[in-house]
């Protein structure tokens, strides 16, 4: 198959950082776990127009309904795995509602597979982990130029950080609990979750059973049923990463303090543009926890993020939107920067996934500026 075969996956372009040295050569025998993410059978465009009504008004497609209605099409899922198969890759897993396939197999094969150019391993700021790079596009069979909408897992740079700020001298700080900072917002003493699921998206640390224990008594309260849900190998590991472990506990501890009776669930995967990508969807179509309300304290740059990223990102929660699961985004504290050094404005992403317009402007006329992403819609009858 000669190149005119072949056309480029929308938005896979990817750039070296700059800044960052190359350490090494790749292992090209080394195992690699790739996702890829296939078109949805139907538009969501109706969530738009469903965006701007009131909660109760809204119209929800059920978990048990979204395959057969939004989920990728069987058709779609063979034909991209045969194509990895012939590539010498393995199918590991595939959910249709998730429009999603994993591949395994060495790096060689899934280089080859989609025409990954691999550069080396790299390394940022001394003591930061060390990854595997690749430039430029990835490309697939012309055939499947219309059904592959992203491929993620050979490049495993870490993607995003922790939207966190510890104070180098905590003694001066005036600090308020949890319960404080509701009744300051007047957060409705009755709205206690019960009966609901609270997600949050952890790309790194880990929490305590007994650290959270020790916190809820120091409230009065009990702790929350808290599970860990490991997303890609992600897992659930307190103390290798302090400044993680920070968000992990600080999330937890604020989600079960105002929302007493809620079940929380953790999806852990790695910080991976695949990772972060997986976590957010395996918890918007969770069948078994089923969370209502997703929270995400991540981010990067937007410009940090290839274009297919924040696309699958973007129709994430689009889905979550008409699951009606509402997904929030803490925007970050770095400024109109976000901490990038270039001299040049930059946002944080997910948090400036833009919501439907109407709801843009739904919003607008209200609150003005809002970090908000996402919200409960329902399926048109």
């Amino acid at each position: 198959m000669d190149a005119s075969d072949r056309v480029s996956v929308t938005g896979s372009e990817r750039v070296l950082v700059p800044g960052h040295t190359r350490v090494g050569d790749i292992d090209p025998d080394a195992e690699v776990d790739l996702t890829v993410y296939v078109r949805a059978r139907a538009s969501l465009d109706w969530v738009d127009a469903e965006s701007a009504r009131p909660p109760a008004e809204r119209r929800l497609v059920s978990h048990e309904d979204w395959t057969e209605l939004y989920g990728a099409s069987d058709e779609d899922m063979q034909v991209v795995a045969a194509y990895a198969h012939q590539a010498g890759l393995t199918v590991m897993e595939h959910d249709s509602g998730r429009r999603a396939i994993h591949l395994r197999g060495s790096l060689r094969d899934a280089a080859a597979a989609f025409e990954a150019t691999m550069d080396g391993r790299y390394q940022g700021p001394e003591g930061t982990p060390e990854y595997q790079a690749r430039t430029g596009p990835l490309t697939v069979p012309a055939e499947l130029g219309g059904v592959v909408m992203g491929v993620f897992g050979m490049d495993d740079r870490p993607q995003a950080r922790a939207n966190i700020r510890i104070l180098a001298d905590p003694e001066a700080a005036t600090s308020f609990t949890p319960l404080q900072v509701a009744e300051a917002y007047a957060f409705p003493a009755g709205a206690t979750g019960k009966g609901q699921t609270i997600g949050i998206i952890e790309l790194g640390g880990g929490f305590s059973t007994g650290d959270l224990t020790t916190y809820f008594d120091g409230l009065g309260l009990t702790a929350p049923s808290v599970t860990a849900v490991s997303v890609d190998g992600g897992q659930n590991s307190p103390g290798t990463d302090p400044n993680s472990d920070g968000e992990v506990m600080l999330d937890i501890e604020l989600a079960g303090a105002v929302a007493a009776d809620a079940a929380i669930a953790v999806y852990f995967a790695p910080n991976t543009d695949q990772g972060f990508i997986d976590a957010l969807s395996t918890a918007v179509h969770d069948s078994t926890h089923k969370p209502s309300v997703i929270s995400i304290s991540w981010g990067e740059s937007e410009d940090a993020w290839t274009s297919q990223a924040r696309t699958q990102m973007e129709q994430i929660l689009t889905e979550g939107a008409a699951l009606g699961v509402t997904v929030t985004v803490a925007s970050g504290d770095n400024g109109s920067t976000d901490g990038v050094t270039d001299g040049r404005q930059h946002v944080d992403f997910p948090a400036s996934a833009p919501a439907p317009p109407r709801l843009q402007r739904h919003l607008a006329d209200r609150i003005g500026r809002h970090d908000r992403v996402g919200g409960g819609l329902e399926r048109p009858r």
